[in-house]
């Protein structure tokens, strides 16, 4: 099966039922930081919002994810963590991947 996608709150989710995990683009040209558009997709996700959720700084550094990830590209690297009870990997290309926490 390939994936689905849908609209929950403000974000276009890909939903892939084989890996049981959400796909969202984050756009680096796109103001909204990709910090952000973790929180949102996790709150989207989990049906939290996100001032209910742990803020994401006491998981990590929002400023060095952002640099470690955003002058990369077009290099292949990924970060995976866990937040709110979910597992999320961010690849540099922009992918955000949110799926159960293993």
């Amino acid at each position: 099966m390939g994936l689905h996608t849908d609209r929950l709150g403000d974000v276009n989710l890909d939903y892939d039922p084989a890996t049981d995990a959400y796909h969202v683009q984050c756009d680096w040209e796109d103001p909204t930081s990709l910090c952000s558009t973790v929180v949102r997709t996790v709150s989207a996700v989990t049906g939290q919002a996100p001032t209910a959720m742990t803020p994401l700084y006491s998981v990590f550094d929002p400023d060095a994810l952002e640099s470690l990830l955003a002058p990369t590209r077009d290099r292949d690297i990924e970060l995976s963590f866990t937040f709110e009870g979910c597992r999320i990997t961010v690849a540099g290309s922009g992918d955000v991947v949110v799926g159960p926490e293993e």
